[in-house]
């Protein structure tokens, strides 16, 4: 899962409002509806993709250097 790395505890990287961790059983749910749900996009070079963060969760999966990242932000 995307906060499941060497920087984050999956148990406390996304907590409830107030503080309070998501119970494991939670965790597990929103792996497997992120995993039914993801879409694979097939990159190309030159391609340009833009989502718009209210509406599409996003994430990327592991990948063999080297990368370049460009972005911008707007409103």
């Amino acid at each position: 899962m995307c906060w499941d790395d060497a920087l984050n505890d999956r148990k406390k990287a996304v907590t409830f409002g107030d503080g309070g961790y998501l119970p494991e059983e939670a965790v597990r749910g929103c792996e497997r509806i992120f995993q039914e749900e993801s879409v694979a996009i097939p990159w190309k070079k030159g391609d340009v993709l833009l989502l718009d963060n209210r509406a599409v969760l996003h994430a990327r999966n592991p990948f063999d250097p080297p990368r370049r990242i460009l972005a911008s932000l707007c409103k």
